[in-house]
């Protein structure tokens, strides 16, 4: 019986373990896809500001 809790106690922690590394892939891709998408605003905003300043003078 004591063998039978242990390894169902062993099993929730792997699972919790697993539960959290998963969040954490998840969050690293979403929080890579904000990077991405900012440094894309940043890529395409960069020749509009260049070419405003172009055609301000």
């Amino acid at each position: 019986m004591r063998a039978n809790k242990l390894s169902i106690s062993v099993v929730l922690a792997r699972a919790t373990i697993i539960c959290f590394d998963v969040l954490a892939a998840v969050h690293f891709i979403i929080s890579l896809f904000a990077v991405l998408d900012f440094a894309g605003l940043a890529l395409t905003s960069l020749p509009l500001i260049v070419n405003g300043t172009v055609l301000e003078q």
